[in-house]
């Protein structure tokens, strides 16, 4: 729930991008439910996943639909563009990848 959200200072948002570049069908049911206002102030950062390998052009394209959304809203947006995994693919370097993230969000100020 939105109200949910209210208790954090900063939130982490990511969904997997389906075929083409589609946000994931549990967000786009949920959108609704989560305006850009319920992040308001907060601090942000996005993550994604997808398949680097079959969908070259639309790799982790949903992610920029959240960061089209929320952005805005935030009173600061961490990480750069977000994270971008491809674990099917590039599974070996999934927690590589995740690690420098987390040490580049604590450098900029994230806990």
């Amino acid at each position: 729930r939105a109200s949910d959200l209210a208790k954090y200072d900063a939130v982490l948002l990511g969904t997997s991008t389906w075929g083409t570049g589609a946000l994931q069908e549990d967000w786009r049911r949920r959108l609704t439910e989560f305006p850009a206002e319920c992040l308001k102030g907060k601090i942000l950062a996005f993550f994604g996943l997808g398949d680097k390998i079959a969908f070259p052009e639309t790799f982790c394209a949903a992610l920029s639909q959240l960061d089209a959304l929320y952005a805005p809203a935030a009173s600061q947006v961490l990480g750069g563009t977000g994270l971008t995994l491809d674990d099917d693919n590039q599974g070996l370097l999934t927690e590589g990848k995740v690690a420098g993230w987390a040490d580049r969000l604590k450098s900029e100020g994230l806990g």
